[in-house]
Formats: structure tokens, C-alpha cells, sequence
């Protein structure tokens, strides 16, 4: 990707939204047959329900992969994101209770991170958040919960495939986290059931410009 067509990928919802199987404090590996894949990261799940945040983080991630490459087919490409009914039907195939995902409105992003996000916890309209750090995050760990309230920061960035076989596509990497107020806690599965489907800020954009568009094109 040259300079001329990098684009700031960073996204926040405008909305409070529900994190899920956060992975916060301490870096984990996705597991498969067992066994470890790849390196330890930090990350967690966001369910996002309101509509305009839904379509500006879809055109975000559009906008990234068309500046990475132009013209593509967003079918041949991975996001990291589904829907929660998809996501509610691949737990009940399990046996698992996953009507927390709601339906076909809420879109599940999955983001993971190699370095833990910037954690803070909101003080109120008139106050600055609460920067975590030191006795303060680990006073706070309490908070970060699935079924938590939170306000994330996103960075999409586009990727090439790793192994033969593989697609390309556009991750989502896990920048902050801002505690909100708490939600119903939600049991949390292992790291490998949360993150098996992975591959791979506040913004001041307009976040529904332009993208009820692309609904049509992208996989989801």
C-alpha cells in the first residue's frame, strides 16, 4: 500500500455497545485440535445494534480494503465481522445458549489485538474518562466482564493471505475499551470458542454517508 492510498481505520461507536468473551488482561492463543494457534493476543467481541454505526463501520472497512485494492470483489475477501443470528445458530449447534446475540440487526465484530488495548472507564459528560494503568487496571479488572457496556476503538487494516489457501481480507485490531456502566454478565467460553472465527477510534466521520450502498456487495 503506497502513502497516497493509506486511510485512517480507525472506528468508535457513536452508541454504548455489549462486549462479549473479553480477553483483556492477559494475552491468549486461539486454540484448534488442542493445540495453540498462532501467537497470544488480546481482544474480545462487540455487539453493535445501532444502524448507523452498523453501516459507517461497514464502509470503514470497505474504504480499507478498496484503498489496499481498488476494484476488488468484497466476495473474495474475509471481514471480520457476522451477524447475530448466524452467531446465535452456530451456538445452538453446540448446544450453547446464544440468544445474547440477538438477531440479523446486530452485528458481531470480532477484533483481536498483540498488544492490550488502552483501557479507561467513563466518569460522566463532564469528565474526563479514567485512564487505566498500574494499581488502577488491576483495581478495574472487575469491570471488563462479558456483558459489560463499553465504547471501543477499532483499527481495520487489510491483510494478505498467510498460507496457501487462505483469503485476504481486513482485521480488525482492538485499540481501547471504554468501560461504560454494567450489563448482564454473560458466561464466557475458552479463548478458542471465541476467537475461531477470527482472521486476521472514535472517528468523526459522517457514518452514514454513502453506505447503504454496500450492503449488497459485502458477504454478510
Amino acid at each position: 500500500m503506497t502513502e497516497a492510498t493509506k486511510v485512517d481505520g480507525r472506528y468508535s461507536p457513536t452508541k454504548e455497545v455489549k462486549m462479549v468473551f473479553p480477553n483483556l488482561f492477559e494475552p491468549k492463543a486461539v486454540m484448534k485440535n488442542g493445540k495453540p494457534r498462532g501467537e497470544p493476543k488480546y481482544g474480545a467481541r462487540i455487539l453493535v445494534t445501532n444502524a448507523e454505526d452498523i453501516a459507517a463501520i461497514k464502509k470503514k472497512a470497505v474504504e480499507v480494503a478498496r484503498a489496499k485494492w481498488p476494484g476488488v470483489d468484497l466476495k473474495t475477501l474475509r471481514f471480520p465481522f457476522s451477524d447475530g443470528a448466524k452467531e446465535a445458530e452456530k451456538s445452538k449447534t453446540k448446544g450453547k445458549d446464544g440468544s445474547f446475540y440477538g438477531d440479523a440487526t446486530t452485528l458481531v465484530v470480532t477484533a483481536r489485538s498483540k498488544y492490550q488495548p488502552r483501557l479507561s472507564v467513563y466518569q460522566g459528560p463532564k469528565a474526563a474518562p479514567q485512564e487505566l494503568d498500574g494499581p488502577s487496571l488491576a483495581a478495574a479488572k472487575n469491570k471488563f466482564y462479558s456483558g459489560a457496556i463499553v465504547l471501543p476503538q477499532w483499527n481495520f487494516v487489510a491483510y494478505d493471505p498467510v498460507e496457501e489457501g487462505d483469503k485476504a481480507g481486513v482485521t480488525a485490531y482492538l485499540d481501547q475499551v471504554m468501560w461504560i456502566k454494567d450489563g448482564t454478565r454473560i458466561g464466557a467460553p475458552s479463548a478458542a470458542d471465541a476467537f475461531k472465527h477470527y482472521q486476521g477510534s472514535v472517528s468523526a466521520e459522517d457514518p452514514t454517508g454513502g453506505a447503504g450502498e454496500l450492503d449488497d456487495e459485502i458477504p454478510f
